[in-house]
């Protein structure tokens, strides 16, 4: 192991595909395990909480990487790190290998989806800050372009198909977080080898304007939520899919999701399966991801 990751806690990495529970599940993770409980200066940017791993290769915020391991090693026991990539982080190539080891060797993957059409619906109308070029697109030629060599349900699709495929994970079903917390905090808790505090409220307080996530930086050390509010890049609510795609574009999502929707339902969440299958109406917990 790289000298760089001496005396940190084995990590606990959240993945998912955009828009599908990221922050809620972090913010979950944090709130109910003591071993998980960073903190950070006052004024300091909420991210600091945890590590994006895309960050390691922002070309507009470049990463100081000694200052992220210090970080880790100083503020928790356990780190926990946030990803949109797909397993094996082909983006991260030298000089940052010895990261992929110490994730690969170390981690415990934690992977949070969430109904597709909900997923690509909120995506749509984060696409600004997401999927490049799509700006202009109405959400039927949304879901059509094509990026990364594949059409947007696509990228969905081999997102979920490629990380649940991947050993020592445990998949959460966005859903069953905003529904049954409790039931999520105990199957965190075995996979994690953590011990759960069950702090009431089970789900960390959202951030619902940018005022509130303004004052949470300033004032707290350990604010509930990471959640990116609301804003120009974020709207305040995104419609319900039903209100975005036609019944055409709901058929195209399916074929082209098909593989791990059947995967989904069959394996890894069949008593949602019919959720899964027909969807559901945005809910005010959807602001939470």
């Amino acid at each position: 192991m790289h000298q760089r990751f001496c005396n940190i806690g084995d990590p606990i990495i959240v993945c998912s595909f955009p828009r599908s529970g990221t922050h809620l599940t972090i913010d979950l993770i944090r709130k109910q395990f003591h071993e998980t409980r960073p903190w950070k200066y006052l004024l300091e940017r909420n991210d600091h909480l945890y590590v994006p791993i895309e960050g390691l290769v922002s070309k507009h915020d470049p990463c100081d990487e000694e200052a992220v391991a210090r970080r880790m090693r100083v503020r928790t026991g356990r780190p926990i790190l946030k990803t949109h990539f797909f397993p094996g982080f082909k983006s991260l190539v030298d000089p940052f290998t010895h990261w992929i080891d110490w994730i690969n060797e170390r981690g415990r993957f934690v992977y949070v989806f969430r109904d597709v059409r909900s997923a690509l619906s909120s995506l749509y109308m984060a696409r600004q800050g997401l999927v490049p070029g799509t700006d202009d697109l109405n959400p039927s030629d949304f879901l059509r372009y094509e990026h990364c060599g594949m059409n947007i349900p696509q990228w969905w699709n081999e997102n979920i198909k490629q990380w649940l495929s991947h050993p020592n994970l445990l998949p959460v079903y966005f859903d069953e977080i905003i529904s049954n917390p409790k039931s999520v905090i105990a199957r965190l808790a075995e996979f994690l080898d953590l011990t759960p505090l069950y702090k009431e409220p089970l789900l960390p307080r959202p951030l619902r304007t940018a005022w509130q996530s303004r004052w949470s930086r300033v004032t707290k050390i350990r604010p509930e939520s990471t959640a990116i509010v609301p804003g120009y890049w974020r709207p305040m609510a995104t419609p319900a899919w039903q209100e975005l795609f036609d019944e055409k574009d709901n058929d195209f999502i399916k074929t082209m999701a098909a593989e791990a929707l059947n995967a989904l339902k069959s394996e890894i969440a069949p008593q949602f399966a019919d959720r899964l299958d027909n969807g559901r109406k945005a809910s005010k917990g959807d602001i939470l991801n």
